[in-house]
């Protein structure tokens, strides 16, 4: 009989290993299973906010591409209206140089008017004298 007990006692301890054995199994499969778990929703979370952040930077790339071409265009407006004002108040190099051109042609005859006027009274103030 003491052999029996022997027996009893060592059946005891390996079906109490054995069934340590399956508790750290199923504690080790349970944290495992959590752990996926707890990873997918980290994933889950990760893709849902970069399905936020590229919405809201897809949004913004809009309203930059918006406001870069109204800005250009008011470039190209406010470029229009300095060549149309300045084709309206400026003149030509050419046009002010045959001006200019024009004037000096006119003082020079103005001066021989001039010198012709003088040398006649000049020449009148002598006979006179």
């Amino acid at each position: 009989m003491a052999d029996s007990g022997i027996y009893v006692g060592i059946g005891t301890l390996c079906l109490a290993l054995f069934a340590y054995a399956v508790k750290l199994t199923w504690q080790v499969a349970r944290i495992e299973k959590e752990q996926r778990e707890y990873t997918d929703a980290q994933v889950d979370n990760l893709q849902r906010d970069l399905n936020i952040v590229k919405t809201i930077g897809s949004d913004r790339a809009e309203i930059i591409r918006h406001e870069t071409g109204e800005m250009g265009a008011a470039i190209r407006a406010k470029i229009h209206e300095f060549e149309v004002f300045s084709r309206d108040k400026f003149v030509s190099k050419e046009s002010f140089e045959l001006v200019v051109n024009r004037i000096e042609k006119s003082m020079e005859k103005l001066g021989d008017r001039v010198e012709e006027k003088l040398e006649k009274f000049w020449e009148r103030v002598q006979r006179s004298n």
